[in-house]
């Protein structure tokens, strides 16, 4: 019988890498709020749940926040609304066409759209851009009064 062959700890270290670039695997829906949800969920990785979007909602005072609608137009019209979790993400694996149209909030009776479309692929990695030092230069943020 052949001896069972013996793995060298630098052999885990991608794997462990892989985790903790992926925040707190285990947590599910209330992962890492805040982070790129696609650069672990986007389809060519290997995350075990894939998404076509995915972001978090804050308040003005930077907060994540629950409840929130998320309201999203693809190419084709197709439209899909998701509400923020208790962590305030959100997230789809529906199939949706390049470039979203439209993206809205909806919360405590307000509305707030998404002045342009997304921009640079992958779309749906709405935390990409919005992120203190995204292209947006803000979060997904809840209209306010």
């Amino acid at each position: 019988m052949r001896p069972a062959a013996r793995l060298r700890p630098s052999a885990f270290l991608p794997l462990l890498a892989a985790a903790a670039a992926c925040g707190a695997p285990g947590k599910g829906p209330w992962m890492t709020p805040g982070e790129d949800c696609l650069a672990c969920h986007g389809a060519s990785r290997t995350a075990q749940r894939v998404w076509s979007v995915g972001g978090t909602v804050y308040d003005v005072g930077g907060r994540t926040v629950a409840g929130a609608r998320v309201v999203v137009t693809d190419a084709g019209g197709k439209s899909l609304t998701m509400t923020s979790n208790g962590e305030g993400n959100f997230y789809t694996a529906e199939p949706l066409a390049e470039p979203l149209r439209a993206i809205g909030i909806l919360h405590e009776g307000r509305q707030q759209d998404m002045p342009m479309p997304a921009g640079d692929p992958p779309l749906g990695a709405c935390n990409g851009c919005h992120s203190p030092g995204g292209a947006a230069r803000s979060r997904i943020l809840v209209p306010v009064p």
